[in-house]
């Protein structure tokens, strides 16, 4: 993303230049020194350096340093004096006319959509593997492994995303070209980067409509480097929103869309996915890197990413802050209440049972593994038929059982422990719908009976030496020490030490 150093000095309201009748020549801002026996007034006045020619800038209360200087930036709603009698009022450039008005969908440069199916004597690609109107080669995966074993010769690297996720195309592009690959082993390669061009061979499962490839060691070969396919053209971005007609064909396909307006900040309040909104349709995954806060009505000029697909919704996903060209134009910034929890942190708790373990960040693969325990302390059997287990945006499942007295019960993503890590599951987190959102970062997991009274409630955090909550490496569990401790309080809980098998290291299903 092209957020130059001159993102904040870009709000500048007005510039004042004062000019001294001792002295000619003009004073760079570069060279503004504050600290000359100047004049203030408290709320906000024009300042007046002694000696030169000097910039005063005027914005918001607020310091902000320019070249080692201090400089003081005031609001104009608070000077008590008229701005226009004042001398030499410079006003900045003003905004881009992009930022005056929602971009129109522009035209749609054509692309070929029809079939490219296996000729006589061609290697496999990944288009003859995802175009179901190629019968003889389609896929029909599953969603889990074991997957559908498959070996392609000759395909490059055009995103990498973190350690262990890229995007891989057909040399040549096009429709159905792409395919997600995650690499089981848990890192990429050092010397795979984007135009590396690949061998790969691993297992194709159909990860909740995301069609990817399970690669393990050894099965990842670089065999040179090749240029990457052109980004496909998108005008409206609807058609590769979630339930948009082109996501399935351009899934993993490197896109290029104009002219997008960002529409919201706080896509998942109260829960933060790190996703904005774009043109009130489509989600993009915020980098971590990007140092600019989005506002609302900013605009793309010009956007590359692939298409993925997670937790239940389409997402335009760029690889770097090059591959955003953003135009700030100034609006307000969507806050997340805290309050729209169905909570409140304080709230009162029947605590007929209690959250005692959350594993949000499991080895392996995340979506299949994460799990929730939950105590029953009482010295009889607890009904929890008709209650329901969520987070603060109310995504969750009902539950059915019986939980014998102290006795505890696991709400884990996969019943299978071939799938769930090692974990002996009461009743799943998943639904047609999702289910139960569990981020690494920090969350909340609520339960309430079925008379909708809240039973017991966690918002945790990953410790990081600030907080009381534990600093926990990957795969170990967050447990609560003592059961009948308060589990609001980070202090009372620890980290998971015991192996309970791939999944890592917890005890789900008995005590800490």
């Amino acid at each position: 993303m092209k957020y130059l150093s001159y993102i904040l000095l870009a709000s500048l309201v007005y510039l004042f230049a004062c000019e001294d009748q001792n002295q000619t020549g003009n004073q760079s801002t570069s060279d503004l020194s504050m600290t000359g026996g100047g004049s203030t007034q408290q709320g906000g006045t024009v300042i007046e350096p002694q000696g030169g020619d000097s910039t005063v800038i005027l914005i918001e209360d607020q310091m902000m340093t320019s070249n080692d200087q201090e400089i003081k930036i005031w609001d104009m709603g608070k000077l008590d004096q008229d701005p226009s009698t004042l001398p030499d009022v410079f006003m900045p450039p003003p905004l881009p006319a992009e930022c005056n008005q929602m971009p129109m969908i522009g035209e749609q440069t054509p692309f070929a959509t029809e079939a490219r199916c296996q000729a006589n004597g061609e290697d496999l690609k990944i288009r003859h593997l995802r175009d179901r109107r190629c019968s003889a080669t389609a896929l029909n995966a599953p969603s889990r492994q074991p997957g559908v074993d498959i070996e392609l010769n000759e395909v490059v690297v055009t995103g990498i995303y973190g350690e262990n996720k890229m995007s891989i195309q057909d040399l040549d592009g096009g429709v159905y070209s792409g395919m997600w690959l995650w690499n089981k082993d848990q890192t990429i390669q050092a010397s795979i980067r984007v135009g590396s061009k690949l061998q790969v061979k691993g297992q194709v499962i159909e990860y909740y409509t995301l069609t990817e490839i399970i690669s393990e060691e050894g099965d990842i070969v670089i065999s040179g480097m090749a240029p990457l396919p052109n980004p496909i053209q998108v005008a409206d971005t609807a058609k590769i929103a979630t339930g948009g007609e082109w996501t399935e064909m351009l899934e993993s396909v490197l896109v290029e869309i104009n002219g997008a307006v960002v529409t919201n900040t706080e896509a998942d309040c109260p829960v933060d996915y790190n996703m904005l909104i774009l043109n009130n349709n489509l989600r993009l995954a915020r980098l971590d890197d990007i140092t600019y806060e989005p506002r609302r009505g900013d605009v793309l000029r010009k956007a590359t990413g692939v298409v993925y697909f997670s937790h239940d919704q389409n997402k335009f996903y760029p690889r770097n802050l090059e591959d955003l060209d953003i135009i700030d134009c100034k609006g307000p910034v969507d806050k997340c209440d805290a309050d729209v929890c169905t909570a409140q942190e304080d709230a009162l708790e029947s605590g007929k049972a209690i959250i005692t373990e959350i594993q949000v960040n499991p080895s392996g693969y995340d979506d299949t593994r994460e799990y929730v325990e939950l105590f029953n302390p009482n010295n009889v059997e607890l009904n929890i038929n008709g209650w329901r287990l969520e987070d603060c945006g109310q995504k969750g499942v009902e539950l059915r059982g019986v939980i014998p007295p102290r006795a505890y019960f696991v709400v884990a993503s996969s019943m299978n422990r071939n799938e769930n890590g090692g974990v002996d599951a009461d009743a799943s987190l998943l639904t047609a719908n999702g289910g139960l959102s569990l981020p690494n970062d920090g969350g909340s997991v609520l339960i309430y009976d079925q008379n909708g009274t809240l039973v017991d409630q966690v918002r945790y955090l990953q410790g990081d030496g600030t907080n009381d909550w534990p600093v926990r490496a990957d795969g170990e569990s967050l447990e609560l020490i003592v059961s009948g401790s308060d589990n609001r309080l980070g202090s009372n809980w620890g980290k998971g030490r015991r192996s309970y098998g791939e999944g890592g290291k917890g005890t789900p299903g008995s005590a800490y």
